[in-house]
């Protein structure tokens, strides 16, 4: 999900309250689909290389997983692969407690050049889109299957948030038809954890060895908006890590609020919605 700088706010000056307004700043916004094309030229510079279309699987030992496919060995693995992370792990007996949950999206042809906005009454986001406005969160709070999930928006999220909008953008709507039409909805997966935080750091590790594999995921919807700086963190936790600094180490790069020992990898827990604010504010 994109994220959108904030405008400055007003500055009022002296005990007349006269008031001043900076001048906004031009919003800037990314998108999932564009970012990897734009970094690309950044990748190829440090000697990143892409290989798409491929099915992997992970083996411990250089005599790969025996089903006669291409083998190769790394100094060390990073599991970020969303929805696909459990499955991944638990080949090499690692278990995560990652679940992966269907959440919908749509696009709205209506021209929409505000804030990014998330209504915490709703529990619903929208923003601005080049095909007009993109609404969505229609969080479906059961675990989903990666490769056999319903891709469909249903009914009922058209129907919410379509209500959403008309109730929310009213003011916006002044002057014109206030039903907007949906030019597309679809659905995709996000991945939970018990604890709503993500899974960064070293798994499988024994002791007796420095950690070879690793993970980044049970994101919760915001995967997008952390990578950068998780991107950071795990680059600098890996070779932390290869060089045998402990996770807990004062000088360990990685977070320890996200250290995937926190759970023991089979615990069963209730999917909530990614950005919900009631949810976050109860478990503190």
């Amino acid at each position: 999900m994109p994220t959108r700088s904030r405008r400055p706010s007003s500055a009022c000056a002296d005990t007349a309250a006269r008031c001043r307004s900076s001048p906004p700043t031009r919003s800037a916004s990314a998108s999932p689909r564009s970012a990897p094309t734009t970094s690309r030229s950044r990748r190829v510079a440090l000697g990143s290389r892409t290989e798409v279309g491929r099915e992997l699987s992970i083996a411990e030992g250089e005599d790969g997983d025996g089903s006669g496919g291409e083998t190769r060995a790394f100094d060390a693995v990073v599991v970020a692969a969303g929805a696909h992370t459990r499955s991944l792990l638990a080949a090499v007996g690692v278990a995560v407690p990652v679940v992966p949950y269907r959440v919908q999206a749509l696009v709205a042809d209506d021209a929409y050049d505000g804030p990014m906005t998330y209504d915490a009454t709703a529990d619903a986001y929208l923003r601005p889109h080049p095909d007009g406005l993109l609404a969505g969160d229609g969080t479906d709070p059961v675990p989903a299957a990666p490769d056999d999930y319903r891709r469909e928006a249903d009914d009922w999220f058209r129907e919410d948030i379509s209500t959403v909008l008309r109730e929310r953008l009213a003011g916006a709507a002044a002057g014109r038809d206030s039903d907007r039409e949906i030019s597309r909805a679809w659905a995709g997966l996000c991945t939970a954890t018990p604890d709503g935080d993500p899974l960064v750091g070293p798994v499988g590790a024994t002791g007796e060895t420095d950690p070879a594999l690793f993970v980044a995921a049970g994101w919760q919807g915001h995967g997008f908006m952390r990578a950068p700086a998780i991107g950071e963190v795990v680059a600098e936790g890996v070779l932390s890590s290869l060089d045998g600094v402990a996770f807990d180490a004062p000088d360990s790069p990685w977070i320890e609020t996200f250290d995937p020992t926190r759970f023991d990898g089979d615990e069963a827990f209730e999917i909530t919605e990614g950005m919900s604010l009631s949810e976050r504010a109860d478990g503190e």
